[in-house]
């Protein structure tokens, strides 16, 4: 179906990057065309030789911080989070 398509790839957000490699060698293993990647937040420009287009960028969110669990300066200070943001809004934990 996708075969010889150009496709746009259309993200949340791209932070890690891992979920574009994904995506990205699963499409092309079916011979798709990625054009572009387009995120509503991106802390990349770019993924693989592929330009990701953002709404918001780093700029907008200057705090924004990501890190895996052994690299948390919070984990690592057994310091707890007071809530969780997400797509059903925010919970007090």
């Amino acid at each position: 179906m996708i075969k010889g398509k150009n496709v746009l790839l259309l993200l949340a957000s791209a932070t890690t990057g891992q979920t574009i490699i994904h995506a990205t060698q699963a499409l092309k293993y079916y011979g798709a065309n990625i054009s572009e990647i387009s995120a509503i937040f991106s802390v990349a420009n770019s993924s693989m030789g592929i330009p990701i287009r953002s709404l918001f960028t780093i700029k907008d969110l200057p705090d924004y911080k990501a890190y895996a669990p052994e690299g948390c300066s919070m984990c690592k200070n057994k310091q707890h989070i007071d809530a969780f943001a997400n797509a059903f809004g925010y919970s007090h934990l």
